[in-house]
């Protein structure tokens, strides 16, 4: 993403009649050239990030107004610290568009920690304009006196959506092994369903645990266009109940979403839903 100010303009002494001679306009143009750069350095730095406001709910969040260059890569990392989250919290509001991830100078994005969209010019004025929700006291019971400041205690936020969401890299995705079959007579499976996997006996043990995920969008490198990984639907997870030679029986423990033959699975990594909110360093 690019950011900063346009580089001042120099304007060069012509001679023109009854103005300075050429002479004395090749003197003058350093002297232009130096009180422009004078300014240029007295001037305010400008603000790298858009504005603060609110939505709905009262979480805050920042508007950005796309320039040229721009591209949601970029800004994810500006605003949130890390490009590869961008994908996982886009909200596809055009779905009309052939392209809704395409973005334009002038447009204007929403950027929180739950999502990033884009918003009218209407919607971002009455986001800037909403006032903060008011800040609860935090009961005298839950106050440490021997402990450090409440304002140095870092809090955490709690992101519910951050279980169905996850991401593999082109390796782990190669290497995951995938739901057979079921007892279940249908295409759909669901929590209980009993399955088999296409993992044996020394690559799963009973009683481990297995994510099933549902690979999507690739996550390219921006500089080689190189594919680094995917993002992930994180549908559930189930518990390995047998071990043949060639694969294994499995139970459904927890289903998010629709699961089918052909989803893969990988071992369970159980992912904190609270996230530390606290200065960026």
């Amino acid at each position: 993403m690019r950011f900063g100010r346009l580089a001042p303009v120099v304007c060069l002494a012509v001679a023109l009649p009854g103005s300075l001679g050429a002479e004395e306009a090749a003197q003058a143009a350093p002297a232009a050239v130096a009180a422009e750069a004078a300014a240029e350095e007295a001037a305010p730095a400008q603000e790298l990030l858009g504005p603060l406001g609110h939505d709905e709910q009262g979480r805050p969040g920042r508007v950005h107004v796309v320039v040229n260059g721009d591209t949601l890569w970029d800004i994810s990392d500006a605003y949130l610290g890390t490009p590869w989250v961008w994908p996982s919290i886009w909200k596809d509001n055009t779905a009309e568009v052939e392209n809704p991830h395409q973005i334009y100078p002038g447009e204007r994005i929403w950027i929180s920690p739950h999502e990033m969209r884009k918003i009218s010019a209407a919607e971002a004025a009455e986001m800037l304009a909403r006032p903060a929700p008011a800040e609860e006291p935090m009961p005298a019971a839950m106050a440490d006196p021997d402990g450090p400041p409440l304002a140095q205690l870092q809090e955490t936020y709690r992101y519910s959506e951050i279980e169905t969401t996850g991401f593999v890299t082109s390796e782990e995705l190669e290497g995951a092994a995938t739901i057979l079959d079921s007892t279940q007579p249908h295409a759909m499976l669901s929590d209980g369903a009993e399955i088999q996997v296409g993992l044996g006996q020394g690559e799963i043990a009973v009683g481990d645990q297995l994510d099933v995920f549902r690979p999507g969008e690739m996550v390219r490198d921006p500089e080689t266009n190189g594919v680094l990984g995917h993002v992930t639907l994180q549908l559930g997870w189930l518990e390995i109940t047998e071990v043949h030679e060639q694969s294994a029986t499995g139970v459904i423990r927890l289903s998010r979403s629709e699961m089918y033959r052909g989803d893969h699975v990988m071992p369970r990594r159980v992912r904190s839903i609270d996230i530390a909110v606290g200065p960026r360093v």
